[in-house]
């Protein structure tokens, strides 16, 4: 092989494991040794980190604007990986993101049996901090469960936020014992101020902490965490576009209509400097603008932002439910009836975005009364 072939491969190579390196920025490396005693009864070091890698999903997958990491676990070898390996070069990609300033989190672990008892050691590292070891053992010896309580441990450390939405998210669906747990959660984690560079997930955090307020039909409590959730000029786009949501909502409660529809049209200019917002964010927005028109007294021009929301997201009986009362308080019965028809195919509650108060609450846009979803 000539010198300009080798050389040509070579820095292909090095493109290759540079450019995935960077992509792969802000995931979660997992890497957990299982004994050859656990191994010959079928439970593999790949079956062990793909249960902790389904667990973290789980855990992140709750929707949400603040971005979410991808996980990468080590016996899930993709083609930079062989090559990095087969050369004897393990550890480059962590290398070469260092070196990009990029902060990936880094899971080892190891599952044990002594005695009978299964036990899982992690050691969780990130760039800049001290690393954190935990040791979880389960009364039942359930290993799958155990090593899911090792994914929801870890990111109970480093993401609280994250655990504690995935839990919101279970208890508004009813489970009650979730809810209670997600309430404890925020609250553990709010005891301490927002880290330099999380601002937006101690935002997230305080605005779990008021929607709780509202479920404990506390609005006066709601009203000072959402007041803590976004007052820092550092959280992100999307948070502050949750955030004027979820100021219309209480400015609607309080009847004040006009601070009402400058918070909706506010989150709306946000949303206009997102690259990503999550699904039905935009025909959420339209909601908040129609009920605080609604709220104002303008129930011609409610009814056609509520309307163009029912075109973004036909299957969410959200706009649709204030539709029928609008459209007969236009004493309009043809509209509402279709409307009401919709209405029975439409889709029933599901917390889509359970961080804003006007997908969790019903509230009149005349009386400022509200009311919790039905689960």
């Amino acid at each position: 092989m000539d010198l300009y072939t080798l050389t040509f491969i070579t820095m292909a190579l090095a493109g290759l494991v540079t450019s995935e390196a960077v992509w792969s920025a802000s995931t979660l490396s997992v890497s957990i040794s299982v004994p050859p005693r656990v191994e010959s009864i079928g439970f593999t070091r790949q079956a062990a980190e793909e249960v902790f890698a389904a667990e973290v999903k789980r855990i992140v997958d709750a929707p949400s604007t603040i971005s979410r990491p991808s996980t990468r676990i080590s016996s899930r070898k993709t083609v930079v990986g062989v090559i990095s390996e087969s050369l004897q070069l393990r550890g480059l990609t962590s290398a070469i993101q260092d070196s990009f300033g990029q902060e990936t989190l880094h899971v080892t672990g190891a599952l044990m049996k002594e005695e009978g008892d299964y036990r899982l050691v992690l050691l969780v590292s990130e760039q800049n901090s001290i690393p954190i070891q935990l040791d979880l053992r389960r009364e039942d010896n359930d290993v799958v469960a155990l090593l899911r309580d090792g994914a929801t441990a870890t990111f109970e450390r480093i993401a609280p936020y994250r655990v504690a939405l995935s839990r919101f998210l279970a208890g508004i669906k009813g489970d009650d014992v979730q809810l209670a747990r997600a309430s404890s959660d925020t609250r553990n984690a709010l005891k301490i101020p927002a880290p330099v560079g999380r601002e937006t997930e101690w935002a997230g955090l305080n605005t779990l902490d008021a929607l709780q307020y509202l479920i404990a039909n506390d609005p006066a409590a709601a009203k000072a965490a959402f007041r803590r959730a976004y007052l820092d000029p550092n959280i992100s786009a999307g948070a502050k576009a949750v955030g004027q949501v979820n100021y219309s909502f209480m400015a609607i409660h309080d009847r004040q209509p006009d601070a009402a529809l400058r918070y909706a049209r506010a989150a709306r200019t946000y949303l206009a400097g997102l690259t990503e917002a999550p699904w039905n964010f935009e025909a959420y927005v339209d909601v908040a603008e129609g009920l605080a028109l609604w709220s104002t007294g303008d129930r011609e021009a409610a009814a056609r932002f509520l309307a163009a929301a029912e075109r973004k997201m036909p299957r969410d009986e959200t706009p649709v439910v204030y539709l029928v009362r609008l459209w007969s308080e236009l004493n309009r019965p043809e509209e509402a009836v279709a409307a009401r028809a919709r209405l029975d195919r439409a889709g029933s509650f599901s917390g889509e975005i359970p961080a804003m108060a006007i997908s969790l609450f019903w509230i009149d846009p005349e009386t400022g009364k509200f009311e919790r979803r039905n689960r």
